[in-house]
């Protein structure tokens, strides 16, 4: 059974690195409930990120609890940052969870997927929009994905509009 078949794929610094500049400076908590080997806790570690919980459905390391973010209960921190399944819908629970429990977050998600009716739907919520392009997401292989990646800020509050930056750029003009 390969990764792709568990939908788990070991996040990778450069798609972090981008989101990196949008994090707070001095320091924040926050809930990684898709943690898998914790591949991104090591990451937001780097900028001063406090993991305040790991969970995953399938744990792949010590130190990360087994548990189901769309059911169980969410601990406070400043922020829930995740890498949730890709598959088309598979993430919705995630947002849908977040957005009544009025949690600030960060999700990385195929770029197309923010042209879908889905996510029309939840847009309101969507207050950050910042593209990573295509990840190697295999550190063995020289090819990258097919596909491109953005890194999508839910806000605690409907928003009246959706923030488009260029990639990893938090003061460009998005216009």
């Amino acid at each position: 059974m390969s990764l792709h078949d568990l939908q788990w794929w070991p996040t990778p610094r450069d798609a972090v690195a981008p989101l990196f500049p949008f994090l707070p400076r001095d320091g924040f908590t926050f809930i990684e409930p898709c943690a898998g080997d914790g591949a991104l806790i090591r990451h937001l570690a780097e900028v001063g990120g406090i993991c305040a919980a790991a969970f995953d459905l399938v744990p792949r390391q010590a130190g990360i609890a087994f548990g189901d973010m769309r059911t169980d209960p969410l601990p406070p921190a400043d922020l829930v940052i995740t890498n949730p399944p890709w598959e088309r819908g598979r993430h919705l629970p995630w947002i849908d969870r977040l957005t009544c429990d009025r949690r600030a977050a960060w999700l990385l998600v195929r770029f197309p997927w923010l042209a879908t009716a889905q996510a029309a739907a939840r847009m309101h919520r969507i207050s950050r929009v910042v593209p990573i392009g295509r990840v190697r997401w295999l550190p063995d292989t020289p090819h990258k994905s097919t596909c491109d990646f953005a890194w999508l800020h839910l806000s605690p509050d409907p928003v009246a509009a959706t923030i488009l930056h260029r990639k990893g750029n938090p003061n460009a003009d998005p216009h």
